[in-house]
């Protein structure tokens, strides 16, 4: 039991895109002073103390840092520092001064940005925005410290469109939080440049309203302008008596917390239920009609990576090559193109991808294992214990050379488990093993 497949149903992967930014407005009036802490490391002390502005006719807190004070001090950190900026209040909030050069700086000391406010907070490796091709895009004559980087942390119930409550309808999904955009926007002179993609996975933390039983959160959707919904890897973290969603994305854009409950007729007696049920309910897979699922069906290839790309929540960015047999607007183009990109999946020699081709487990544990080393999850694994892993299993010495590392690795973490002290890799993988794989994928990554 366990290694598996996706739904036949994958009609709906969304494009990439992200809300628009909404501005600050005019200026009121009356402005009240708020003290805004930054701190490097979380039991630092504090390196300065900046006044935000609330201005009553935009309704952000506007926080300016002094980029060279902030250069200092991060120089002065360790390796792996993290700069904490905090905030204690629910307002919308935009976060200026800090320029590119500051961004490569902590890239190179492979520093975290955090920021922390009422309203949300967003943890951010500067090594995942990819600075250098944010100053080739605004000008590769442009030194890094002419480039300004903007973060705004924002309600947006403009993002509730018609278009996405008829997909929460459609979907059964309830509304648990306000729409809160988390954006990152470059600029040098009049371009900007929004960070819509992250090169790794990027945490967010979403305070959980004091109305709301935290364990009615299923999960976080990212909305889409175009009105399509995706998943966002999400769990319920207390933090001295509150509670918080953290959710994990490769995505910058506007999150919602949702309830959902989904329970496929066909897996009440399943061994896969609790796998497939959880996916469901996360909007990672689909069902093929009739509230069934068709556990035991065999998946095919743009199945499965269409079902990956939902659990990890990657969209296409770039304008990479792209397979001679994948076609642009099928329901599995771009999941194929952000698998492509993140490097889950490689295709064969002459450029195809065979997407219609049934999967088999050995193909799959292959995907599934570029797919946790892009979450991080620790990939060290010695010859020794390759061949250890796979002589748990009768038949663990029938991977190809080009798959071995990938099978002992997923099986080292636990994600293949084999049935009957075999793990069959030649055999097609079945929709209730691929939701096993994933589930247990996010689970062992710590994002759910």
């Amino acid at each position: 039991d366990e290694s598996g497949k996706d739904p036949s149903d994958e009609s709906d992967t969304g494009k990439a895109g992200t809300g628009d930014e909404s501005g600050t407005g005019s200026d009121a009036d009356t402005r009240e002073q708020i003290i805004v802490k930054v701190n490097i490391n979380e039991d630092g002390p504090s390196i300065a103390s900046t006044t935000g502005e609330r201005k009553h006719g935009s309704t952000f807190i506007e926080v300016t840092v002094d980029d060279t004070l902030f250069n200092e001090k991060l120089s002065k950190g360790e390796e792996n520092a993290v700069l904490s900026i905090l905030i204690d209040n629910r307002e919308n909030f935009e976060f200026t001064g800090i320029t590119g050069q500051t961004i490569k700086n902590m890239e190179l000391r492979n520093a975290t940005l955090e920021i922390n406010t009422g309203l949300g907070s967003y943890f951010i490796p500067a090594k995942f925005l990819n600075i250098d091709e944010i100053k080739g895009i605004l000008g590769e004559n442009i030194a890094l410290s002419e480039i300004l980087v903007n973060i705004k942390i924002s309600e947006k119930e403009e993002s509730m469109t018609e278009n996405i409550k008829d997909t929460f309808s459609k979907n059964e999904l309830s509304i648990m939080s306000s729409p809160i955009e988390f954006s990152i926007e470059c600029s040098y002179g009049n371009k900007q440049v929004k960070i819509d993609m992250f090169s790794g996975p990027v945490k967010r933390a979403i305070p959980i309203p004091d109305s709301v039983n935290p364990e009615d959160v299923t999960t976080t959707i990212l909305l889409e302008p175009d009105g399509t919904i995706h998943h966002t890897a999400t769990k319920v973290i207390e933090e001295n008596g509150k509670f918080f969603a953290e959710l994990t994305s490769f995505t910058s854009g506007t999150f919602m917390l949702v309830y959902n409950s989904t329970e496929f007729k066909d897996v009440e007696n399943h061994w896969s239920k609790e796998y497939v049920n959880e996916l469901g309910a996360r909007q990672v897979v689909k069902g093929v009609g009739n509230d069934n699922f068709n556990p035991e069906n065999d998946i095919t290839r743009a199945e499965l990576v269409v079902m990956i790309v939902r659990a990890l929540g990657i969209k296409a960015y770039g304008d990479s090559e792209k397979f001679s047999d994948v076609e642009e607007g099928f329901w599995y183009s771009d999941a194929i193109n952000a698998a492509r990109e993140y490097g889950i999946i490689t295709g064969y020699t002459d450029n195809t991808f065979r997407p219609k081709q049934k999967i088999t487990r050995e193909e799959s544990i292959a995907m599934i294992s570029r797919a946790m080393r892009l979450l991080g999850i620790e990939n060290k694994i010695t010859e020794a214990e390759v061949q250890q892993y796979l002589q748990l299993f009768e038949d663990g010495n029938s991977f190809g050379a080009w798959s071995r590392k990938d099978a002992a690795y997923a099986i080292k973490h636990k994600i293949i488990l084999g049935s009957g002290g075999k793990i069959m890799p030649h055999n097609n993988i079945k929709r209730g093993e691929a939701a096993a794989i994933i589930l247990r994928m996010l689970r062992t990554a710590g994002l759910i």
